[in-house]
């Protein structure tokens, strides 16, 4: 009898801290992951328009200081002519920024009210980087993000200046 009595009492303990177990794990699990990308919820507006503005700020940034530095190198910021391997490596480069601000403004899942108008830029955008890729040397004269760009601005981004 005794020993049937030990058994039970050992089985409340083990349920007990089985259960105390698990409910930790679902209190620590809870919590938020603060590593700055912010991919499990929807921001608000103000959030993904600060964070939007960010990517486009930074990608836009790198973008300048290529063709910058591609212009330097040709010797073309005294109005001469650009060779046009230069003209190509410099587009196939602004491309490149270009497709990441799209991939990274993805990632951060727009307001679920805004997801259309979000998705308005991104696709204008899209189009744009199809044409600048099958036309890389064409991107230097004309813009095929015009209209992204617009879009951009309805939308209430500041930095998405393509």
């Amino acid at each position: 009898m005794r020993k049937m009595r030990k058994i039970k009492v050992v089985k409340k303990h083990l349920l007990f801290a089985v259960l105390t177990a698990a409910a930790s794990m679902w209190v620590l699990g809870c919590g938020s992951s603060d590593n700055g990308n912010e991919t499990t919820g929807s921001l608000t507006k103000a959030q993904f328009l600060k964070k939007g503005d960010q990517i486009c700020k930074k990608r836009l940034e790198e973008k300048d200081a290529v063709v910058k530095m591609a212009l330097e190198e040709a010797g073309a910021s005294g109005g001469g002519e650009v060779p046009k391997q230069i003209q190509q490596e410099v587009s196939e480069k602004i491309v490149a920024f270009l497709q990441k601000i799209t991939t990274e403004l993805d990632e951060l899942l727009a307001p679920a009210p805004d997801k259309a108008a979000v998705q308005d830029f991104t696709t204008k955008l899209e189009i744009g980087l199809k044409k600048a890729e099958a036309n890389p040397v064409g991107l230097l004269r004309s813009d095929p993000f015009e209209k992204a760009a617009d879009a951009a601005r309805a939308y209430g981004f500041t930095a998405c200046n393509l």
